[in-house]
C-alpha cells in the first residue's frame, strides 16, 4: 500500500479530533493537522504506522502486514507510547510540547501543539548557508532544551534540519524524537531505512547496547550545523568509517582548516570536534559542547594532516620509519629512534673518543681536511651516504603520490556522485530525458555499489515524489500528466508500493472523466431539444430521452432532474389544454408521460381526476341520451334519462347537455298533462 493510501482522509474523526490534512509522512508514522473539537484549536497528531510492516485496513485500523510482524508491531507501539509519555514530561519552549497520548484504531496517537512556520531544511534549501549569528540563534536554544531531555536519560536519535521547526517568530523547536524508531530499526535489522543519512553517527548503524548516548545527538547537531555553514551535509559516517578501516584518510575535511570566513575559529573547531568518528573524541555532554561553540572551552588545533601522514607511513616490518632530522650545533648526524637497533654506528662525541697515546699529539679541533699521505676514515663517509639514501627513499615513499587503487578511485567517485545527487535533489533536479539529474546519478552509484543505502533511499524518495505528484494530477483531472508521472515510478520500480493502486485510481478517474464528458454532451442535447419543442418526440432525439440517459450515468444529476421537472410541468399544462378541448386521449397520454418522468409531479393527480370525471360525464350523457331516445324518461330508476342527467349535473352543475335533456323530459310531461286535461282524463 502506498504512503498516500495509508493516510486518514480529511474529516475523519479520532475521538474528539477531526483530521484536517497531512503535515508529513515518514517510514515510522504520519503526522496530521487536526482540530480539537472540544477546545476549538488546531493540533498536530502523530500516528504510529511503520510502513515496512504495517498498513491501514478498510475499517481505518492499523494492522501488521503479516502474522510474523505482529510481535515487532506491538513492541514498537509500546515504545512509541512510552516515548510520547516521556516527552509529555518536558516543558521547554524549544522542545516539542506533547499534550496527550492515547491508543485508538489498534495504534497509538501523540497529540502535540501545532506551530506555524517552516522546517529548517526548507530554509537551508532556500538560503544554502547561514551566518554564525543565525546558527547560534537556532541551535543554542535547541541545545539548551535538549540538555533537559538528556538530563532525564533520554536522547533524540534523529536530529536533522527537517526535525528543527522554525516558528513564525523565528524561535526554533525540536520535533520528532526517534527513540522508538531507532529501537524498532534495531529489532528488525532495518536500521538504514530508519536513520537519516549524513546526520547519523557510525554507532547508530550498530545496535550494540551502551554505544549511544548524548554524544550521538551531539554528532547529529554538528552535522546539522555543518550543513548550515557549507550548504552540504557532511560525508556519511559509514563512508568515513570505511576509510578508517582501510587505513585511509578521513574524507571529511575539518572546517577549522578550510579557511571559512565569517565564523570564529572556536565555533568551527567545536563543530569539527562534534563530528569526530570515535565516540570518546566527541564532547560527552551538551554543556561542554555549548561551551566549545561559545569559545568558553578552548580546544587544541587539529594536527597537521602532513604530520599524520608521516606518522602513519609503515615499513614492511610494520615499523614506523621517519626521515632523518639534521640537528645543528653537533658534528654528527642524529637519527630519530625507529624502535630497531641502529645498524650503522655513529661517531662518538669528543668526550667519548679515545685519548691520544703518549708521544702522540692530540688534535684540538675536528679537522675535516685529510692529512697528507693519510686517507680519511671511511665510516663517516659511509654513514653520510647511507643516511642520504635512507632520506631519499623515505622521502619518496612519504611525499611522492601513491598509485591509487581501483577501489580508491571507485570510492571517491561514489562520494562525488552522492554529493552531486544530493545537491540536484535539493534543487529539484530529479530527472531529465538525458538521464542526468539526481535519479540518473543515484543509479550510476548503484551500478558501482549495488548495496549503497543512500542511493537506494534517494531513488525511493524520487519515486515517492512522482507517485504523490501523480496522485495530485489525478485528483486535478490531469490524466496525461499523471500517466507520465506513473511511468517514471514504474521505470524506477514496476512493483513500487502504491503504483498499482495509483494506476487503478487513474483508470477510474479516466472512466469518470469520460462519463462526465458524455453527461455534458447529453445535457447539451437535451436542452437543445427542449428549446426546439422536442420534449417527447421523435423517439430517440427528444429531451426526455436525453435527460433519462444522463440519470443512468448519474442518478443524482441535478440539471437532468430539474430539466425533467420542467418538462413535466409543461406536459401537465398541455394535458389541461387537451381536457379543455375535450381531447381526452391526448390528455391521458400526456399524463402517462408525466407519471413516467415523476409520479410525484404536482397537479398530476388533479389532471387525472379531471380526465376521469370528463370520461364519466361523457358516459353518463351517452347513456342518458340513449334513454331519452327510448322514451325511458323516468324509469327504470337510476337508468332513466332523468336519473342519468341528474348524475351528470351532480358532477358538473353547468353541463348544458344535461340541462337540455332534463328540459326535454319536462316538456314531454307538460305536453302530456295538457293533452289529458283537454281530454278530461284527470286521473291519467
Amino acid at each position: 500500500m502506498s504512503a498516500v493510501a495509508n493516510d486518514l482522509q480529511a474529516g475523519f474523526e479520532i475521538l474528539w479530533y477531526r483530521i484536517e490534512s497531512v503535515l508529513g509522512r515518514g517510514g515510522f508514522g504520519i503526522t496530521y493537522l487536526a482540530r480539537d473539537t472540544n477546545l476549538g484549536q488546531l493540533v498536530a497528531i502523530k500516528e504510529y504506522l511503520p510502513r515496512e510492516f504495517a498498513a491501514r485496513g478498510e475499517d481505518s485500523t492499523v494492522q501488521p502486514v503479516s502474522i510474523e510482524q505482529e510481535d515487532v508491531y506491538s513492541w514498537g507501539l509500546e515504545r512509541f507510547m512510552s516515548e510520547a509519555q516521556t516527552l509529555a514530561k518536558f516543558k521547554h519552549p524549544n522542545i516539542v510540547r506533547v499534550l496527550s497520548v492515547f491508543k485508538h484504531n489498534n495504534t497509538g496517537y501523540m497529540v502535540m501543539e501545532y506551530e506555524e512556520g517552516e522546517d529548517l531544511s526548507d530554509i537551508y534549501k532556500r538560503e544554502k548557508k547561514l551566518s554564525q549569528a543565525e546558527l547560534e540563534r537556532i541551535y543554542f536554544p535547541i541545545i539548551d532544551g535538549l540538555a533537559l531531555v538528556h538530563g532525564e536519560g533520554f536522547i533524540h536519535r534523529d536530529i536533522k534540519p527537517a526535525n528543527i521547526f522554525i516558528r513564525a517568530d523565528g524561535s526554533p523547536v525540536l520535533i520528532d524524537f526517534g527513540a522508538a524508531r531507532q529501537a524498532v530499526g534495531s529489532m528488525t535489522k532495518t536500521l538504514t531505512s530508519m536513520l537519516s543519512i549524513g546526520y547519523a553517527p557510525f554507532e547508530q548503524y550498530n545496535d550494540e547496547p551502551g554505544k549511544q548516548g548524548p554524544w550521538t545527538d551531539i554528532y547529529a547537531l554538528g552535522a546539522s550545523i555543518y550543513q548550515g555553514i557549507t550548504g552540504e551535509k557532511p560525508v556519511e559516517s559509514t563512508i568515513r568509517g570505511m576509510a578508517l578501516l582501510h587505513d585511509q584518510p578521513d574524507p571529511l575535511e575539518p572546517l577549522s582548516r578550510c579557511g571559512i570566513e565569517g565564523y570564529s575559529h572556536d565555533f568551527l573547531r567545536a563543530v569539527d570536534q562534534s563530528l569526530m568518528l570515535q565516540i570518546h573524541d566527541r564532547p560527552q555532554n551538551l554543556e561542554d559542547y555549548l561551551g566549545m561553540l561559545r569559545g568558553e572551552i578552548t580546544l587544541p588545533a587539529l594536527p597537521d594532516p602532513r604530520e599524520e601522514a608521516l606518522e602513519s607511513t609503515v615499513n614492511q616490518d610494520k615499523t614506523v620509519v621517519r626521515p632523518p632530522v639534521m640537528k645543528s650545533g653537533n658534528s654528527h648526524v642524529e637519527t630519530i629512534d625507529t624502535g630497531v637497533p641502529d645498524t650503522m654506528p655513529v661517531p662518538p662525541p669528543e668526550a667519548a673518543r679515545p685519548k691520544a697515546s703518549p708521544g702522540e699529539k692530540a688534535s684540538t679541533t675536528e679537522d675535516t681536511t685529510p692529512l697528507p699521505g693519510k686517507s680519511r676514515s671511511a665510516r663517516p663517509l659511509l654513514l653520510t651516504g647511507v643516511v642520504a639514501v635512507v632520506a631519499i627513499v623515505v622521502a619518496f615513499f612519504v611525499f611522492s603520490p601513491r598509485e591509487r587503487s581501483q577501489e580508491d578511485v571507485l570510492r571517491d567517485k561514489v562520494s562525488d556522485l552522492l554529493a552531486g545527487a544530493e545537491e540536484m535533489f535539493a534543487n529539484g533536479e530529479y530527472r531529465n530525458a538525458s538521464g542526468s539529474g539526481a535519479l540518473g546519478t543515484w543509479r550510476e552509484v548503484l551500478s558501482i555499489d549495488p548495496d549503497n543505502a543512500e542511493a537506494t533511499q534517494g531513488i525511493d524518495k524520487i519515486a515517492q515524489i512522482y507517485l504523490e505528484q501523480a496522485l495530485e494530477e489525478i485528483d486535478g483531472g490531469r490524466s496525461d500528466e499523471a500517466e507520465a508521472s506513473l511511468e517514471i515510478v514504474s521505470g524506477i520500480d514496476p512493483g513500487y508500493p502504491g503504483l498499482q493502486e495509483a494506476r487503478t485510481r487513474l483508470s477510474d478517474r479516466r472512466v469518470t472523466a469520460e462519463r462526465l464528458r458524455r453527461i455534458e454532451r447529453l445535457l447539451g442535447a437535451a436542452q437543445m431539444a427542449a428549446s426546439e419543442g422536442r420534449l417527447y418526440s421523435p423517439e430517440k432525439e427528444n429531451a426526455i430521452m436525453y435527460y433519462r440517459e444522463v440519470l443512468k450515468l448519474d442518478s443524482e444529476n441535478v440539471t437532468a432532474r430539474i430539466g425533467l421537472s420542467e418538462i413535466a410541468d409543461t406536459l401537465i399544462g398541455q394535458a389541461r389544454s387537451s381536457l379543455d378541448e375535450k381531447n381526452l386521449d391526448r390528455a391521458e397520454s400526456l399524463t402517462n408521460l408525466v407519471s413516467a418522468i415523476d409520479p410525484d409531479t404536482p397537479a398530476l393527480e388533479d389532471v387525472r381526476r379531471e380526465i376521469a370525471k370528463v370520461r364519466e360525464i361523457d358516459g353518463l350523457l351517452a347513456s342518458a341520451d340513449t334513454a331519452l331516445a327510448g322514451q325511458r324518461y323516468t324509469t327504470p330508476k337510476d337508468d332513466s334519462a332523468y336519473d342519468l342527467y341528474r348524475q351528470v349535473l351532480a358532477l358538473e352543475p353547468s353541463n348544458q347537455r344535461a340541462r337540455q335533456g332534463l328540459s326535454q323530459i319536462a316538456d314531454f310531461y307538460a305536453g302530456r298533462v295538457r293533452s289529458l286535461t283537454r281530454a278530461g282524463n284527470l286521473s291519467g
